[in-house]
């Protein structure tokens, strides 16, 4: 299942749409069933986002005014093909999300096998009802669009490497005040967690070298769509006000920190 912007749904409302998407059919699965069902969830509220995928099928909590009368059945093989769907989007639509999937059997076998692959979904405006060559996109823009509601920095790079943080010494020989800043302006100010606090670091003063945060904090309050705020507490003795650069620690604790603004 995949959540639409309510800045593109509205650009969309009330025309002619088409779905699109190669599938193929795995073995366990099409003993089971060859249908692939499509679904264009919408509802009239802004950008509510997906919590859970239930049973009917639903979104849970629902979308205001929900509706997901536009659907489809694919029968599908164990080649590769393309599957399109022409529908109306209506005019009161604000947001929307687009799901792929299928009801397993009693008799089914499960395992690696038990589903079905597919890629290159596309949802666009089409007054012929025919879907068009699917569209690629540079990568620059694509990585673009995608910072702007998930990043994620993982601490297993050598401690020469720079991450974009710089830190303030605020208690000497304890704490340093850092500011993390984003690679992108996120879609909203995001929820950021620190997996393992004893991990990634700041430059030492006394030869430049990286040494590892003891406690890695985030000072959620300060979290913003372009950076936010975090401590650093190490054991080296340095004077009030003095900078540091935000380095990678490679500690070989397993640590990451993400920033999340989906919706």
């Amino acid at each position: 299942m995949q959540e639409i912007p309510t800045t593109k749904i509205e650009n969309a409302q009330g025309q002619p749409l088409v779905l699109s998407t190669y599938i193929q059919g795995l073995a366990n699965m099409l003993a089971e069933t060859t249908t692939v069902n499509a679904y264009v969830f919408y509802g009239t509220g802004t950008n509510e986002g997906l919590q859970s995928f239930t049973a009917s099928p639903a979104i849970t909590p629902a979308f205001t005014g929900i509706n997901s009368s536009l659907t489809t059945a694919w029968t599908i093989t164990s080649a590769w093909a393309r599957y399109s769907y022409a529908f109306s989007l209506p005019s009161t639509a604000t947001e929307a999300a687009v799901a792929l999937c299928w009801t397993p059997t009693t008799g089914g076998t499960a395992g690696t096998t038990d589903g079905f692959r597919f890629t290159g979904v596309q949802l666009e405006v089409s007054s012929s009802g025919l879907p068009s060559a699917f569209e690629t996109l540079p990568y620059n823009y694509e990585i673009q669009v995608a910072q702007q509601y998930y990043v994620q920095w993982a601490d297993n790079k050598a401690a020469t490497f720079v991450l974009p943080m710089t830190c303030t010494e605020t208690t000497s020989g304890t704490t340093a005040a850092c500011l993390w800043s984003w690679p992108q302006t996120m879609f909203k100010a995001p929820t950021i967690a620190v997996a393992t606090a004893t991990s990634f670091g700041m430059t030492k003063v006394a030869d430049g070298t990286a040494e590892a945060c003891t406690t890695l904090a985030i000072v959620a309050s300060t979290a913003t769509v372009n950076d936010a705020k975090f401590t650093c507490a190490v054991s080296e003795t340095a004077a009030v006000g003095t900078m540091h650069i935000g380095l990678y620690a490679n500690t070989g604790v397993a640590n990451t920190v993400t920033v999340s603004a989906d919706f």
